[in-house]
């Protein structure tokens, strides 16, 4: 039937449960997929394997992240589509750019141009365009009536006037007023004859900012909307207030300072207050629209530490001073190891699993998840110390998920060595450490083995550094040819075409024998592979359009890079990336940008994508905090919590517009972390 229900447990095993009582209930249409949002690909593979261990089999089910459901709808109820190029971020930042080009000399617009004067203006545009397009983004989900506003002409400061620039307006189809249009189809004229889901479910997200909230309550006036939400406590806690924040209040009200108490505030339990702002507002938020409640919560004896915080919790209580709690000595439900370094983390760390399979004979490596604010961080420390040991009885089997796809990608990490070789001398290490990935070698077939006879080539040809004579005379330099790689590789040619004659000069250039004499079919691959990286370097100088950079940065990927089964995925993703700068020059970005803008660009998509692999493969799983931290797991491990790590402080920008003016549900993810590391214990 539609409405919106709310269940709420303390257990997500609890939640699952309830939903796969739901889901035994068939949709009307048997073709129609099961709509569940998550937020996460880690909590899509768990909760399919829990559906699929419950109800036997998990098939047709479908998982958008939040912003897809949104999309989606669109297309059904309204037949349109997100403009592209309003999208997200990285695509917002080059309408930004051609925008802030045009209003650069308005009034208003001056402390931007002092910022932009200088050196590396190109640069430095692209920077700061970025950062406002970031802003941008976060004001069509959080702040969608100011974007609207603006759009009429309200607003008079330099943000207002850059977007309708941006806009140039037209009735853009962006998230605020797809929004807007949505929730006028679903409140004004009810789609009935379109093909709504029939069933939507939310589970495992710990908040949704109102945009998404407003969306699916409008829903549920056609379709079941059901929200699966972890809750810790059982108790209406959504007004708590933590004991810094009761002081704050109470300097503030200065009518009735006398009387504190007249204010009725309340700490309830000190940590749930301290830490569970983010959950506090969205269970406001939820609460707000008036759902069906469905509470689920599941209470035990304490017995251990752990138990004792999370029943304290639960039931919004906070033990006195003289409240004293037995714990047995041997409790090992809570322990905090401190380290001197990452790498002496993990080995104490893997110390302390072993010791706990070795106590626990049923416990096993997918029981356990190790979580780090900064997995990148920490990955050759987890890769050294985990991946390190031979003796099969001590080894323990992990994967590490949720990297980006600049650090767990080889393809798009060569592919950003090979474009910043131009701002080097193409030192002869620089261009060998190419030939450090696997897709390099197989393109030009030259084995491991193979490219240690290649580096003691170049070492005893005598190569160093630069391209060839004229290539050093761009450097300011003597045009000097040797020790160059034009210079190395015609001794190592001329060794292999002319006679043994050892210390014979052949038109002023000494052959290198050995080169030829050794594999001659090696040296041809390995000449192939040098004249390609030349012949891709004199094409990169200068400025060039986005198409032609698309068009650039696949030739590089196709002639220098053979991709296997195994990075076929990031292949394809690194199309699509060049696919979409290449679709910013056709919606009209005209502008001509150097290399080093390209390279930022690439940087910042590289890092904002992962591959989505590592997650629950039956292993320890290390992961970032976001994707995982709600999953139950046996054994829940914190590494990296270091003061100046973790929470972690967001850079707020000088002109971030919401800041200024927070209001319940904005993103912090501060208030992120804190909270994150409450529902790790509960």
């Amino acid at each position: 039937m539609p409405g919106l229900n709310l269940f709420t447990s303390n257990r997500l095993e609890v939640l699952s449960a309830r939903l796969a009582d739901i889901l035994r209930f068939p949709l009307p249409s048997p073709l129609a997929p099961e709509l569940i949002v998550v937020q996460s690909k880690g909590m899509e593979k768990w909760l399919r394997m829990e559906l699929a261990r419950r109800q036997g089999v998990a098939a047709n089910l479908v998982f958008p992240f939040p912003n897809r459901m949104v999309a989606e709808l669109s297309k059904v109820v309204l037949g349109l589509e997100e403009a592209e190029a309003f999208s997200n971020p990285h695509q917002l930042t080059w309408k930004v750019m051609d925008s802030l080009l045009h209003c650069i000399e308005k009034p208003g617009f001056e402390t931007l141009k002092r910022y932009l004067g200088g050196q590396n203006k190109e640069l430095k545009l692209y920077q700061l365009c970025s950062r406002i397009a970031y802003l941008y983004d976060q004001y069509l989900v959080y702040r969608p009536e100011m974007i609207l506003s603006w759009e009429k002409g309200e607003g008079d400061h330099w943000q207002a006037e850059l977007w309708r620039q941006v806009v140039r307006g037209a009735q853009v189809l962006h998230k605020a007023r797809l929004r807007q249009l949505l929730l006028q189809a679903l409140k004004e004229s009810p789609p009935t004859g379109k093909r709504l889901p029939q069933r939507i479910s939310v589970f495992g997200i710990s908040t949704l900012p109102p945009y998404h909230m407003e969306i699916l309550a409008a829903l549920a006036r056609q379709v079941e909307v059901n929200i699966f939400v972890l809750n810790p406590c059982k108790e209406y806690w959504a007004d708590i207030v933590p004991k810094r924040g009761i002081s704050a209040i109470h300097r503030k009200e200065e009518g009735i300072q006398a009387d504190p108490d007249m204010l009725h505030l309340e700490t309830g339990n000190r940590l749930l207050a301290s830490m569970g702002r983010l959950g506090r507002d969205f269970q406001q938020i939820a609460l707000d629209l008036d759902p069906v409640e469905h509470h689920e919560f599941v209470d035990f004896q304490p017995q251990s530490l752990l138990t004792h915080i999370q029943h304290h919790i639960l039931n919004l209580h906070q033990p006195s001073p003289e409240e004293k709690i037995a714990v047995d000595e041997g409790d090992r439900s809570i322990e905090i190891h401190s380290c001197h370094s990452p790498m002496r983390e993990m080995e104490v760390l893997r110390d302390n699993l072993l010791a706990l399979f070795d106590h626990n004979p049923h416990l096993l490596p997918k029981d356990i998840v190790v979580m780090a604010p900064d997995i990148e961080l920490y990955t050759p420390y987890i890769q050294a110390v985990f991946g390190a040991q031979e003796d099969n009885h001590y080894r323990i089997p992990f994967t590490i998920a949720d990297r980006s796809l600049g650090h767990e990608g080889e393809l798009g990490r060569t592919l950003l060595k090979l474009l910043t070789l131009h701002q080097t001398r193409f030192k002869a290490s620089q261009v060998l450490d190419l030939l450090e990935a696997k897709a390099v070698r197989e393109k030009f077939h030259i084995s491991e083995q193979e490219l240690s006879t290649i580096r003691g080539w170049v070492a005893n040809a005598g190569i160093r550094w630069g391209i060839d004579e004229s290539y050093r005379e761009k450097e300011g330099l003597p045009g000097v040819r040797e020790n160059t790689w034009a210079f190395g590789l015609d001794r190592m040619l001329l060794g292999y075409a002319l006679p043994e004659d050892p210390g014979r000069p052949f038109q002023g250039i000494l052959p290198f024998e050995r080169a030829g004499v050794t594999d001659p079919e090696l040296l041809g691959r390995f000449s192939e592979f040098v004249h390609t990286i030349f012949r891709h370097y004199h094409d990169l100088q200068g400025k060039k359009g986005l198409g032609w950079w698309a068009e650039k940065l696949q030739d590089l990927l196709d002639d220098l890079m053979a991709p296997d089964e195994g990075s076929v995925e990031e292949y394809h993703r690194l199309r699509e990336i060049f696919a979409g700068l290449a679709a910013q020059e056709r919606e009209g970005f005209h502008q001509e940008v150097g290399i080093h803008v390209l390279i930022q660009h690439l940087e910042e998509r590289l890092e904002g994508q992962g591959l989505g692999y590592g997650f629950l493969n039956g292993a320890v799983t290390f992961c970032a905090l976001l994707p995982m931290r709600s999953i139950p797991f046996k054994v829940v491990c914190l590494v990296g919590m270091n003061y100046d790590a973790f929470p972690r402080r967001g850079k707020t920008l000088q002109f971030d517009l919401m800041a200024r003016h927070p209001r319940r549900g904005d993103r912090s993810r501060r208030e992120d972390d804190r909270y994150l590391f409450l529902e790790a214990m509960v």
